[in-house]
């Protein structure tokens, strides 16, 4: 990493949709970026997320769930998030490629609400309608038209009322997302925001 060498990746806050960044390829830079000291996850497009290692020790607002598989929930990030490419030859953080970019931006364009039910965390994108049926909370993907997730209820009170608890959560994430977003910088030195905003899109 060459003192003041910036590379592009995505930035993304708890509750928020993702937003373009410019930062500098530097430790302390990713430290100012997520707050404390860094931790690194792969993921399987070559990319890089860069957290903060003791996020949920330090009750960071949980950010995105990473999730295997079989969709089973193996980590959640909590706190800031800073994905960029990774050069594994070097071992050096790079700009993100344009296609692991636009793949990220899909996969991350929507925060993700938790909540505990049947001694089980949920992670589940504020994307995705809701309804119930039977005993059962439905959720589909709108993109597919297909079932996404899941949540098996005891009876159907119960199915109402988690179905009202996570109705709610999910409109008052709605209600806070941020209506236009603008690309970051980070600098090891400085933060600073561009003046120009871009409107935040639901139909990416």
């Amino acid at each position: 990493m060459g003192k003041g060498e910036h590379i592009t990746g995505l930035f993304i806050e708890p509750n928020q949709s993702f937003r373009n960044i410019r930062i500098e390829n530097e430790l302390s830079a990713y430290q100012k970026a997520v707050g404390g000291y860094i931790e690194c996850i792969d993921l399987p497009n070559g990319a890089t997320i860069i957290c903060n290692e003791e996020g949920k020790l330090n009750a960071l607002p949980l950010n995105h769930s990473i999730k295997g598989d079989n969709g089973e929930i193996v980590d959640i990030i909590a706190g800031n998030m800073v994905i960029v490419g990774f050069n594994a030859e070097e071992g050096t953080f790079i700009s993100l490629t344009t296609e692991q970019s636009e793949e990220l931006k899909k996969m991350f364009c929507f925060p993700e609400m938790f909540f505990k039910y049947n001694d089980t965390i949920h992670a589940i994108s504020i994307e995705y309608p809701l309804e119930r049926v039977g005993t059962d909370i439905i959720f589909t993907d709108r993109r597919t038209g297909e079932t996404a997730y899941t949540i098996n209820c005891k009876s159907v009170d119960e199915c109402y009322a988690l179905l009202g608890f996570i109705s709610n959560m999910r409109d008052e994430m709605i209600m806070n997302l941020n209506s236009a977003h603008s690309d970051i910088e980070i600098g090891s030195s400085d933060i600073g925001c561009d003046t120009a905003n871009i409107p935040f899109d639901e139909s990416r």
